[in-house]
C-alpha cells in the first residue's frame, strides 16, 4: 500500500524536464528584461508598465514552452503574437508621451 502512494507521488520523468525547463526559462527571461529595462531611457513609470507587460509575457511564454502546449493549434498567437503587440504598443505610448512632454516644456 505504501509502494502504491509513492508510485503516485512521484512525477514521471518527462514532467519532472518539463517543470524544470519552465524554472529555467522564466528566470533566464526575467534575467534578461530587468537588464534590458534597466538601462532603458525612459521614465520610471515606462519602466514599470514594460516590466508589467514583461512579466505577464515571461508567465505565457515559459508555460507555452511545455510540449502539450505547443501541441494546440494556434498556439502560436497567444503566446507569442499578442505579448509582442502589447510591448510594442508599450513602447510606442512611452516614447509618443515622452515627445509630447517635450513639446509642451519648449
Amino acid at each position: 500500500m505504501i509502494q502504491q502512494a509513492l508510485r503516485v507521488a512521484v512525477l514521471e520523468e518527462g514532467q519532472m524536464l518539463d517543470f524544470l525547463g519552465f524554472i529555467a526559462t522564466a528566470a533566464l527571461m526575467v534575467l534578461a528584461v530587468n537588464a534590458v529595462i534597466t538601462f532603458m531611457d525612459v521614465s520610471p513609470s515606462a519602466k514599470l508598465i514594460l516590466a508589467t507587460l514583461a512579466g505577464l509575457w515571461i508567465s505565457i511564454a515559459a508555460a507555452a514552452g511545455s510540449a502539450a502546449m505547443q501541441q494546440l493549434p494556434w498556439s502560436f498567437v497567444p503566446t507569442v503574437l499578442v505579448p509582442f503587440w502589447l510591448t510594442l504598443h508599450a513602447i510606442i505610448w512611452a516614447e509618443l508621451r515622452r515627445l509630447r512632454s517635450l513639446s509642451t516644456s519648449e
